[in-house]
């Protein structure tokens, strides 16, 4: 998908760097990473150099936090 990602109940917390490059066409940011609750944030989200493939690999570390008792 390219834009914004709008899917109801859903957070794009995937890195902002394009991450795919087709031949003949600008870089987009095509490869994301959804997570659904409030308690759910990206703590770091990297796009590595492309290898092989058209589209670049990407890493997020994710951060649970659960509320308080």
């Amino acid at each position: 998908m390219v834009g914004p990602m709008l899917v109801a109940g859903w957070r794009d917390v995937g890195p902002l760097r394009p991450t795919h490059r087709a031949s003949g066409v600008l870089p987009a940011r095509l490869d994301r990473c959804l997570v659904r609750g409030p308690g759910v944030t990206s703590a770091s989200a990297l796009v590595f150099p492309r290898g092989a493939s058209d589209h670049r690999p990407i890493s997020i570390d994710l951060a649970v936090h659960r509320a308080a008792a």
